[in-house]
């Protein structure tokens, strides 16, 4: 599944820092942008829930404004056949 996150707290200056440290924690989720305000993921629902990565960003201080989901892009499904 993807999943584009758009957080309304973002700080140029730490947020995709410490979104890196919380989502490589988080089994089955893979990182494939970040841009101004927003993060865009790849998780595999057999190891993690929407809902999941949901609570980990709020418990970790991050005001989500808007979470998108559906499956994979054909683009991530690339990503993943070159590695």
């Amino acid at each position: 599944m993807d999943a584009d996150i758009e957080l309304s707290n973002w700080d140029p200056m730490t947020t995709e820092q410490k979104l890196s440290e919380l989502l490589q924690h988080l089994n089955g989720v893979k990182v494939l942008s970040f841009t101004e305000g927003k993060v865009s993921l790849e998780y595999d629902p057999l190891l993690i829930l929407k809902t999941d990565i949901h609570d980990a960003l709020i418990r970790s201080g991050f005001q989500i404004k808007d979470m998108q989901t559906g499956p994979a892009s054909p683009v991530a499904d690339a990503l993943h056949s070159e590695e």
